[in-house]
């Protein structure tokens, strides 16, 4: 919802690149664990998973965006890894939303070498993330027939 709300998306766009994410790794968790297969296995980036998720959300929504604004929100957008908490008396949801909580680093990246690699990384985890929906992209928004 933060990164959205940073590209100023349409809530169907929004909700459209929820529903994406949810189906990824739907698909991937139920076939990762009946496959012992070292490739279809293999660890992607799961900012870059988000990141390509909504991106491919506004290409089906026809909301478009420049490739640069979703490189620039990869970078900017970071994990916060070092927000577990120690506590034990907080509940097991608490800490796993503490987890996966978002911050943001103000500066774009430079047009430097990591900025084409991670251009790449997008390309092909877009790909990546198409070939485990099935370039099943349709999303049918339930909102719009209330």
């Amino acid at each position: 919802k933060v990164a959205c709300h940073v590209l100023q998306l349409r809530a169907e766009t929004t909700f459209a690149a929820a529903c994406l994410l949810h189906r990824y790794f739907y698909n991937y968790n139920k076939k990762s664990k009946s496959s012992n297969n070292a490739k279809d296995s293999e660890e992607k980036d799961e900012r870059l998973i988000l990141v390509s998720c909504i991106l491919l959300a506004t290409k089906t929504q026809e909301e478009g965006r420049r490739l640069r604004d979703f490189i620039n929100l990869s970078h900017q957008l970071s994990w916060d890894k070092s927000a577990t908490s120690t506590n034990n008396n907080k509940k097991k949801e608490d800490e796993q939303q503490q987890q996966h909580c978002l911050y943001w680093k103000r500066r774009p990246p430079d047009l430097d070498q990591d900025y084409w690699a991670t251009k790449e990384k997008l390309v092909e985890t877009e790909q990546h993330v198409l070939r485990w929906l099935a370039f099943d992209v349709h999303v049918s928004h339930v909102h719009r027939a209330v």
